[in-house]
């Protein structure tokens, strides 16, 4: 079943099959997922379910995209996982986007910056010098919901600070 199906079927019956399946060690045990993969994959299924009412919450659209790589593979590709399309801001699961372009990102063109704010969240800004343009980026990890409301408002407003 596809991901989105999914999504709209949790949505109608008002049951997150996400959490279900990611709290399932059954299922879990059944696959060969490091510990590493099942901790990813439950703060994939938290965030889905959190971060959407945390935009809603700082009057941001909610609208999660998935990225996708030009040759729709995802093994290596230093693309970020998922994305806020109304805004500069996209997400890595497990790992910074530095960490996961170290390999693929020249300098000059592209830098890489981490940010911290008084409250010690962490956030990158890449820049991409080429076309002037600047894109944030959060490492998708498990964090409560008050942890993803400071996450996201201070991506938010360093987003808003980059428009002015």
């Amino acid at each position: 079943m596809d991901i989105q199906q999914l999504a709209l079927i949790s949505k109608v019956l008002g049951r997150n099959f996400f959490k279900e399946l990611s709290e399932d060690l059954e299922f879990a045990n059944e696959t060969d997922e490091s510990e590493e993969d099942i901790q990813n994959r439950k703060a994939v299924s938290q965030f889905m379910e959190v971060a959407p009412r945390v935009l809603r919450k700082l009057n941001a659209s909610p609208i999660i995209v998935f990225s996708v790589s030009e040759n729709g593979k995802y093994e290596g590709c230093p693309v970020p996982d998922f994305m806020l399309p109304d805004y500069a801001i996209s997400f890595t699961i497990g790992e910074t986007f530095q960490e996961r372009a170290k390999d693929f990102y020249h300098p000059r063109l592209i830098s890489i910056e981490s940010f911290q704010n008084k409250e010690g969240i962490a956030i990158e800004i890449s820049t991409n010098h080429l076309h002037d343009s600047r894109i944030i980026n959060i490492k998708l990890d498990y964090k409560s919901e008050d942890e993803w409301y400071d996450t996201l408002k201070f991506a938010l407003e360093v987003y808003n600070s980059f428009r002015k």
